[in-house]
């Protein structure tokens, strides 16, 4: 696979052509190292009536950073069309976010998401447990989501 897939302009273009909510929130991809994948959102079209990040775009930043972890790893596993659903993730919002914001997710070796893809190519189906996390200036979490992500060979 090219390295634009590690870079992650991959993703964003399939986010801004495919999830055209993406697009609206403005997100794109910071940085991907394979261990980490890190899409950030400016405020001004995330904005709610009390002048901070609206909850539902900090929710969807953060799944689709998750989503995100995953697509790149399929199409690196040569997973030409990964089929990938969130089925369902729970956040908690910790304090609100003034500024443009981050949402970061990282698992402790890529050899995670190896098991990942041989589940998959054994069953035709495998899923994934990620967290996402905003960390602010002082090293603080805020907010963390837990996303369960399946990949499965049908659409």
């Amino acid at each position: 696979m090219s390295s634009d897939v590690f870079n992650g302009q991959l993703l964003t273009d399939f986010m801004h052509e495919y999830l055209p909510i993406a697009q609206d929130i403005g997100i794109s991809v910071k940085s991907f190292s394979g261990d980490s994948l890190t899409l950030s959102a400016p405020l001004a079209p995330n904005i709610n009536d009390k002048l901070s990040a609206f909850g539902g775009s900090i929710y969807s930043v953060c799944a689709m950073t998750c989503w995100g972890m995953v697509y790149l790893h399929a199409l690196r596993a040569g997973i030409e069309k990964p089929n990938i659903a969130v089925g369902e993730a729970n956040i908690r919002y910790k304090a609100p976010i003034l500024e443009d914001f981050e949402s970061t997710c990282r698992v402790e070796s890529v050899e995670v998401f190896e098991s990942f893809i041989e589940q998959y190519h054994k069953s035709g189906k495998a899923k994934i447990t990620l967290k996402a996390y905003y960390l602010d200036d002082e090293g603080f979490h805020l907010p963390d989501l837990t996303v369960p992500t399946h990949l499965s060979s049908t659409r």
